[in-house]
């Protein structure tokens, strides 16, 4: 598995929509997956998204591992602010 695999069926949905989850099993509802950002930053812009009752806009950063979020550093990097989805292959460590 690589993480460019991973952001092409995140770009084009190629991917079971039904029943999404997040790891605390809210529901997860896609409405727009964004546009990719080929520069630094997040991995998607612009996307919109329903977790809960709570409709999201935001960006999305994906990982093959959540633990990529900590050794990318991007919780110390304020252009990962703007995170309304962490989109991870392994839920291996817990990232907030």
């Amino acid at each position: 598995m690589s993480e460019s695999f991973l952001h092409y069926l995140w770009q084009f949905q190629y991917f079971n929509k039904q029943d999404l989850r997040t790891s605390d099993g809210e529901p997860v509802s896609i409405f727009h997956a964004g546009y990719r950002n080929t520069h630094a930053g997040p991995d998607f812009q612009d996307i919109r998204i329903k977790i809960g009752a709570v409709e999201w806009s935001g960006s999305a950063e994906i990982h093959i591992n959540a633990s990529g979020w900590i050794d990318h550093r991007h919780d110390h990097d304020a252009a990962y602010d703007t995170v309304a989805l962490h989109v991870v292959w392994n839920n291996d460590k817990p990232v907030t």
